[in-house]
């Protein structure tokens, strides 16, 4: 009087088909959510870098220091290199990665590193004295989920000098 087999019927296969899609669906949306926070703080950082850079070449004559936020991303470093120089410094190695990644080249200035695991396109930041920095490329590295950059622009000067 034993039966040696397991009944299920096809309603109760299917439901246990469709809580496996559906718990598998929300994981794949909850990736792409966590994906979206650190694009969006990535563009909010060169928007507001942007904004702070304009907003002093257009002054006559200041220095200041900014604080960004950025905790979602897993770049380590900002850096601007100029693509019509040789590069130089402490930082030179990272240029490899800048091609390699993006295969970007000529307007561009700002870059992330490391390009493998951010995944963030470089970006052109405008007014900028890319003939101050002594390394090509100067680098400002994240520290605490921030990047601290200090701005200034003599009286004299056309362009925006970054600095650590």
């Amino acid at each position: 009087m034993k039966k040696g087999q397991f009944e299920m019927g096809f309603g109760m296969i299917f439901s246990i088909f469709l809580i496996i899609a559906f718990i598998a669906v929300a994981f794949i949306a909850i990736k792409a959510f966590l994906g979206v926070g650190c694009s969006t703080e990535t563009g909010r950082f060169i928007q507001n870098l942007n904004l702070e850079v304009d907003r002093i070449w257009r002054g006559s004559g200041e220095v200041t220091t900014k604080e960004f936020q950025i905790s979602n991303c897993n770049f380590e470093y900002v850096c601007f290199y100029d693509t019509q120089k040789n590069s130089n410094g402490n930082y030179e190695e990272f240029v490899s990665q800048f091609r390699v990644y993006t295969g970007e080249e000529g307007e561009h200035n700002l870059y992330f590193y490391p390009r493998k695991d951010s995944k963030i396109p470089s970006t052109r930041i405008n007014h900028i004295n890319m003939n101050s920095f002594n390394e090509n490329p100067y680098c400002f590295k994240k520290i605490e989920n921030k990047i601290t950059i200090k701005f200034s622009k003599g009286t004299n000067e056309a362009l925006v000098t970054l600095s650590n």
